[in-house]
């Protein structure tokens, strides 16, 4: 059986993911059912995981030239006929002097 997330505490990372989508909710309940709700999801979800990663980034390593490449995106995983899928949404240098370059248009294009 399926616990209760919302009271199973030894799940931190579930808990997490919970509380901060609930402050999220707006942009999921202006969505219509179905597909169109399950991918703005997937946007709040990556966007979480962005702002995380956020936090925790440093480019105090190396010498003066080095530099941070750092793609995010979001995995898709399909049936068992198909390859899953990871669907990069961000890519970007940053350089020690705190410069971050977009290359994400460079590297894949417009979508």
């Amino acid at each position: 059986p399926m616990p209760n997330l919302a009271t199973a505490t030894a799940d931190w990372q579930m808990n997490f993911l919970i509380q901060e989508i609930g402050k999220r909710m707006p942009a999921l309940d202006a969505c219509a059912e179905g597909n169109e709700k399950q991918a703005e999801l997937a946007r709040q979800t990556h966007q979480i995981g962005k702002d995380m990663l956020e936090q925790c980034l440093s480019t105090e390593f190396g010498d003066a030239d080095s530099m941070l490449f750092v793609m995010t995106g979001i995995q898709i995983n399909m049936p068992f006929e198909f390859e899953d899928y990871f669907q990069p949404l961000s890519f970007e240098v940053r350089k020690k002097d705190g410069t971050v370059i977009d290359l994400y248009q460079e590297a894949f294009g417009t979508w």
